[in-house]
């Protein structure tokens, strides 16, 4: 290939860079595809994550609240037990 006196290539090399032009083009079109999906995709995950979230707390809370009822329980039997052990001391006196 070889510079014409005003600076064109000769023998077809516009082409070439026009070809190379729409080549990069192409590829950046893709790559903005691309990120564009990746973009979707950690938006997905993140509502994921705050689902997830939300989920969790929700088990929290009913654990909690399950925790304190048994306790509520337990103490509720406990009480029964001590005052059916005084009674009964009573009435072996």
């Amino acid at each position: 290939m070889k510079d014409a006196p005003n600076g064109d290539l000769i023998d077809g090399g516009c082409g070439n860079y026009q070809n190379q032009i729409a080549s990069l083009e192409a590829n950046l079109v893709l790559y903005r595809e691309q990120l564009a999906m990746k973009d979707v995709q950690l938006q997905r995950l993140e509502e994921e994550i705050g689902n997830a979230h939300r989920c969790n707390q929700q088990l929290n809370a009913k654990l909690g609240s399950m925790v304190t009822v048994n306790s509520a329980n337990f103490l509720n039997q406990e009480r029964e037990l001590r005052v059916s052990s005084f009674l009964h001391s009573l009435k072996s006196m």
